[in-house]
Order: structure tokens, then sequence, then C-alpha cells
């Protein structure tokens, strides 16, 4: 009986706390909604002492008014109210009133940046800082003549070639100072593009590859390929194309057998197309395609393309426990791989915690297996 009134003294207890946290914070919304700070002074504080301050922070960003943010007794909260309120407003002027630099800096960069006030960013000490926010409000406006303004350095070149690769402009890149990064300006804005006449101006020739690469996936343009020098950067391209367009045709144009037969599986895959693997003149790869195409679309009935025995075990096995469904397992022919695959699949469904598998087997001998197997739970090697 002790133990009882204890546990009950504890319960009301406790509901009281939670009682008094949701009251404190239907004032501070009734405070928000009136838009009064004074609302916030009388409030009981909670046990880490910022239900006052929280109430003060979120009237001053509901307000956008920062002189309510002087309310706040702790330093930190005070700088960072004013911040908040300086995002809220899309004001950088505001973080002009937070007193300790680092934090003023940090607070003029984002708000800078999110408002696309380029002119604020000048209003940061730190240099780094301040080009970092110069730059990048550039980028976000795409302006390269906010770029012009910059002093010139790593931000200044940084800007054009961002804003090249978002516009696929490669005339940007002529602006960039740094020779070494001009190379990587133009790849950046050809491949963003689907124009390969830009990648013909890039001289090192690993990027022109990339470029030509990159730009025949934009386009889904195979015959593109046929540009690249390096062989293993050809084939790749052949590749991300056949998968990125679900064609396994693109594949045609690797002259290696092994390549171009895993460029075909990777494309049957990506487009769930058995048909696709009936070009793969390995017969082991051509079924190992089939099994990977039932396994990525859940069709069990592409296993009966196969012919070899191990496989079509595989390819049945996956498909019935994924399916949840024994019968699955019958278009194997060898008896003792049928019923291997009919016990594993029943347990899979055991310790799974699923429903029954064995209920669309017709053969007695099948159930048979089957309904031991769920009932065991013993998984067969």
């Amino acid at each position: 009986m002790k133990g009882i009134f204890l546990a009950l003294a504890a319960l009301v207890l406790f509901m009281g706390c939670i009682s008094d946290f949701f009251a404190e914070d239907e004032a501070i919304a009734a405070a928000v909604k009136a838009g009064d700070p004074s609302m916030c002074k009388d409030l009981k504080e909670n046990s880490a002492g910022t239900r006052i301050s929280e109430c003060y922070e979120k009237v001053a960003e509901k307000n956008k008014d920062p002189g309510i943010c002087n309310e706040i007794s702790d330093s930190d909260r005070a700088k960072y109210c004013i911040q908040n309120v300086a995002t809220a407003s899309k004001d950088p002027s505001i973080c002009n009133k937070i007193s300790d630099q680092s934090t003023r800096d940090n607070c003029l960069a984002g708000v800078s940046v999110d408002a696309g006030n380029f002119d604020a960013c000048s209003g940061i000490k730190d240099k780094f800082t301040r080009e970092n926010c110069q730059e990048n409000t550039a980028i976000k406006l795409g302006d390269t003549t906010l770029c012009d303004r910059m002093n010139a350095g790593y931000a200044k070149d940084g800007c054009y070639s961002f804003i090249a690769r978002d516009k696929a402009d490669i005339s940007i890149c002529d602006k960039i100072s740094d020779k070494r990064a001009v190379a990587g300006c133009y790849t950046g804005a050809a491949s963003s593009g689907t124009d390969p006449s830009l990648c013909a101006k890039i001289t090192d020739s690993y990027q022109k590859d990339s470029c030509y690469s990159s730009v025949a996936k934009n386009k889904g343009d195979a015959s593109l390929c046929s540009s690249i020098s390096h062989l293993e950067t050809k084939n790749y391209c052949y590749k991300q194309v056949a998968v990125s367009m679900k064609d396994s045709a693109a594949c045609s144009g690797i002259a290696d057998e092994k390549t171009r037969t895993s460029c075909v599986k990777e494309a049957a895959v990506a487009a769930g197309r058995a048909a696709m693997c009936d070009s793969i003149t390995s017969l082991q790869d051509k079924e190992l395609c089939y099994t990977l195409v039932s396994k990525q679309t859940g069709d069990s009935a592409i296993c009966k393309r196969i012919t070899t025995s191990d496989l079509k075990y595989s390819c049945a096995s996956d498909s019935a426990i994924d399916n949840k469904d024994a019968s699955l397992c019958t278009i194997v022919e060898t008896n003792a791989q049928r019923l291997k695959c009919i016990h594993n699949t029943a347990v899979s469904a055991r310790n799974l915690g699923n429903d029954n598998p064995c209920v669309k087997l017709n053969d007695p001998a099948d159930l048979a297996e089957c309904n031991a197997a769920y009932t065991s739970g013993q998984w067969e090697d």
C-alpha cells in the first residue's frame, strides 16, 4: 500500500510539472502573439533558467525588434537573439548592434548572403569571412559584376568559376587570374551543360575527356563518348549513359567484352528489363543478369529464363524469400534444391514474424517440408 501511495504521489508531482511546462509554453505563445515583451518579465522561470530569455527572444524575432534582446541578462543569448532578429528581418545592419566582432562578422556574413546584399559584406572585419560572404552572395545572385568588385585572389577566382558552372558559360572562366584554375573552370562550366563544343576548348586531355563524359550523360548521347581519348574514361562514359538512359544499346561502343557485359548488366538492372540481358554472349553472365533483374524488380517469372540449376535455384530462392511465397521455388527442377528453397523460405518467414508462406504449394511433399520448416525455424545450409 505504501508503494502505491508513493507511486501516486510521484505521478501527481509529475503531472504538476507537465502542467507547469505547458502553462509556461502557453504564456510565451501569448506574449509572442501579443508582441508584448513586458509579458515575459513575470513568467515563472524554469529549472534551467532559460524560460524568460526564450520568451524575449521569440517576441524580439516576431517584432523584428533587436532592442528587446537587451532585456536578456545572458550576454551570449542576447547576441544570438540579435542575430536571429537580423536573420528574420533580412537586415544585415542589425548585426552591427553586436559588440563581439566574431559573432558580428558571422551574423553579417549569414544575413548578407541570405538577403543578397553584397555591399553589407564590406562591414565584416575578418578578411576570410568577408571574402567568403562576397563570393557566396555573388554566386547566389549569379552576378559576375559583383565578382569584379572583389580583391584579386582565390575567392574572386572561385566566384567566377562557380557562376560559370551554374550558367554553363565557359567565357566567364577567362576572367580568372590564376591560369592554373582556368582549365578546371572550363571543365566545370562545360560539364554542367549540353554543348560538347565547349569541351574542345579544354587543353588538358583528362579534363577534356571528363567534360565529354559529363556532357554525354547530360544529353543522353553515347556518340559523344567516341571523342574521348583515354579508354577507361571512354568505357565509363558509355556505361553511365547506358545506365542513366536505361538503354543497353549505349554499351555497344565498348570493345572489351567483359566491360561491355558489365555495362549491359547495370543498364538492365537500372531499366528493370530482362530482355536486355539477351545480348550477353556468356551463358553464365546472361543468367546472372536475369537473376539481378529479378531481384531488382521482384519479378519471379524472370527466373524461368535460367537454365543453369545453381543460378535458377539462387534466383528462385531470393524471389521466394523476398515475396514470402514458397510456391515460387517450384520452378527449380532439382528435387533437393527445390526442397531447400522451400525450407529456407519458410524459415525466413517465421524468423521475420511473417505469415506462413506455404499456402500456395500444391504438392503434398513440398507442403509438408514447408510446414515443418515453418514450425522448426531451423535454417538449412
